[in-house]
């Protein structure tokens, strides 16, 4: 789903503080001029510390939570329409992924203002630092923006982010790459007083896992997320990170530039960064009878990866399960009807790594259907080999 890419930090490259999160009162005019100063100071550290070339001087400027609020909105809705969003929260409902009659807009809205720190704008290639968050606290979001800046320099992000021939699935695994770089940097940034480098760290995983867990918590819309929203937030964080870090031993210290220069094409990839990469095969979903379509608009075709479904198996079914048989993903693809009723159609055909693999998630998604139990619809899932084709929502006569 392209929920926690699309709408996140790919189109608005906004850091949720990871580290200090305690917020105080609005800084001084003072307090305000010396983190604008502090910008090209860092931006010269995060080079050295990437290795990514200082190509051009990044412009700051501090501003609101009226104002973030405010460049957050215009941004959703410069990027994503009404109708894109209301695809979007249809798929998700009807996978089971959100509950039923959530409102994703205002939702991403209030999530994202909530989270804002400090955030780099690959359109008017500047970074603004928020008005409220003590200059020692907000320097590491300040190193994590300035990598997407040095990114942004290295290869144009809007384009990076924004390639139309991609799955969002892809798109999901970029945003790790990016917001994964960021992290890594960030903590270098905060690791190098003391002579030492993230990726020498032997349980940074855990680390973060456990910083953000403490931090976010703090956050009480973030805290009210449904699992898969947060999970989706923290995903290109924590995971990207770990995946940064692993490719470490692979690029040395080019790490940051291969990894832009050469992105990984799925989250299969970014959860496995050990393991060879697998190619991901492309499918169509299955075809729902014309007369079953009768009446009905087709709101989406896209793919879910094996994030999304390591996600779904696990919340609605258990975490051994997620554990079990996601990592076998090798493609999904899913179209979405819903007609003037509001009643939902969904086809997806899913590709697995063997028949057993296939046979195994036929049989744990029959229990997704059975869980989510919408009333009086007929629902079909049938395993050929290792392919699983799934129709739901079919109106029983």
């Amino acid at each position: 789903m392209k929920i926690h890419r699309r709408f996140l930090a790919p189109a608005l490259c906004v850091t949720a503080l990871l580290v200090q999160a305690q917020e105080k009162q609005d800084r001084h005019a003072s307090e305000a001029a010396q983190a604008l100063a502090a910008v090209d100071e860092i931006l010269q550290q995060v080079s050295h510390l990437t290795g990514l070339p200082v190509k051009r001087k990044v412009q700051g400027e501090v501003v609101s939570r009226e104002q973030i609020r405010s460049y957050i909105a215009q941004q959703l809705k410069e990027t994503t329409s009404s109708e894109q969003l209301h695809a979007q929260e249809v798929a998700c409902i009807k996978f089971g992924l959100l509950p039923a009659g959530f409102k994703l807009e205002k939702f991403l809205l209030d999530l994202l203002a909530e989270q804002a720190t400090a955030f780099y704008d690959p359109k008017t290639k500047k970074i603004y630092l928020s008005d409220w968050t003590p200059l020692d606290a907000e320097k590491p979001a300040i190193a994590h923006e300035l990598t997407h800046a040095l990114q942004d320099q290295h290869t144009d992000l809007q384009k990076y982010m924004d390639n139309k021939t991609m799955s969002q699935d892809e798109e999901a695994a970029r945003q790790a790459v990016v917001e994964g770089e960021g992290v890594l940097a960030m903590m270098d940034y905060t690791l190098a007083p003391m002579g030492r480098r993230a990726v020498d760290l032997p349980n940074l995983a855990e680390m973060m896992e456990s910083v953000t867990k403490s931090g976010l918590v703090e956050f009480p819309i973030f805290s009210a997320a449904p699992a898969y929203l947060k999970e989706g937030l923290l995903f290109p964080y924590t995971s990207g990170m770990v995946y940064a870090q692993a490719k470490s031993k692979t690029y040395g210290a080019e790490v940051y530039a291969a990894l832009l220069d050469h992105p990984p094409h799925s989250t299969h990839e970014i959860m496995h960064p050990d393991a060879p990469a697998v190619p991901v095969v492309e499918l169509q979903a299955p075809e729902i009878p014309a007369a079953a379509r009768t009446g009905y608009k087709k709101l989406d075709s896209n793919v879910l990866g094996e994030f999304d479904i390591s996600v779904l198996l696990k919340e609605t079914l258990t975490a051994e399960a997620a554990k079990t048989i996601a990592p076998a993903w090798r493609g999904f693809h899913y179209d979405v009807y819903e007609n003037a009723a509001g009643q939902v159609l969904l086809a997806h055909r899913s590709q697995w790594k063997d028949a057993a693999s296939a046979q195994a998630f036929g049989e744990a998604y029959r229990r997704v259907i059975a869980k989510k139990a919408f009333p009086g619809e007929d629902n079909r899932v049938e395993v050929h080999g290792e392919t699983v084709d799934v129709i739901e929502g079919l109106i029983r006569r």
